[in-house]
Formats: structure tokens, sequence, C-alpha cells
């Protein structure tokens, strides 16, 4: 299960382009708190040319589990913690993404992240999925997974991943 929440715009303000909706290209970016942020602003401001661009923000939280429930917090408790962490990372992300002109759209999903990405990115009709990949040893990457490689393999839009 996927739990979305959309930003609330008195928070993180958003601003449409006075272009039709139809000429903005949709574009994803899912941030997890790490330095790859700048890296791939700066990657899409520069490669975007004269398109009219929409930045959407999304951060993964991790699911919630069923050991979880048992300790001190319910269920709600647990879901406006992440919630809360999700925002955090997402105002650090929007101050990037301002710097460049653009207010974000932002969200915080809560899930499983290459799945969570991908249902975003689907439901909101976005063109591409831009996304920091770290550099990591091959052996890394097949003992802890990759959230960038499972989403270039299985998605149905182009999906760039910035160094």
């Amino acid at each position: 299960m996927i739990y979305l929440r959309e930003r609330n715009p008195d928070r993180l303000p958003r601003t449409r382009f006075a272009a039709q909706e139809d000429q903005v290209k949709k574009l994803l970016l899912p941030v997890d708190g790490s330095t790859h942020v700048r890296r791939v602003v700066e990657y899409v401001m520069h490669n975007r040319g004269d398109e009219d661009i929409e930045i959407h923000l999304l951060n993964v939280q991790p699911p919630i589990r069923a050991l979880e429930l048992w300790h001190f917090l319910d269920f709600d408790q647990i879901l406006e913690t992440r919630w809360a962490a999700g925002e955090g990372v997402l105002r650090q992300a929007s101050v990037e993404v301002r710097r460049m002109g653009i207010d974000p759209v932002a969200s915080v999903s809560i899930g499983a992240p290459a799945e969570a990405i991908m249902c975003y990115a689907r439901t909101q009709q976005c063109e591409s999925i831009v996304m920091g990949a770290s550099v990591r040893s091959p052996i890394a990457r097949l003992l802890e997974g990759s959230v960038s490689l499972d989403v270039a393999s299985h998605a149905d839009i182009p999906v760039t991943l910035v160094p």
C-alpha cells in the first residue's frame, strides 16, 4: 500500500507557469535527503533548453511494518512521524529548486520506494524521472539494492540517473 500526501500550499508554495498545461513538461525528481539534489537540479536546469518545466519533488518514506505497531506508537502516530520526516527532506530540496527560479510541487509518499516513485509519475502524468544515483561498487549495489536502478529498469517513462 502506498500513502501519498501533497504538501499544503501554505507551507511549500507552488506556482504553475503561464503557459498552457499541455506545453509544460512535468519532471519528477525523487529526493531522499542526500546531496544528489543539487546536482540533479543543476542537470535539469542546464538541459531544459527553452522548455517550460514543472518540477515535482517526491520523498518516499519507508512503509509501516507490523512490528512497529507493537511498540508504543499507534498507526496514526507512525504515519505523522513519516510525514514530518518527509516534509523536512522536501523543505531542503525545495530550497535548491527555488534557487533556480521554480516553485516545485512537493509530495511525501509512504511505501516501497521504487514502486511509489513509478506510481506517482504515472498518476501525475510526469514525462520523465530525473534522480541521483550513488556511486557504489557493483557488489554493494547487489547486496543493498538500488532504488535508482529499480526505477530505471521498470519505469514506463524515460529515467535519467545523475551521478
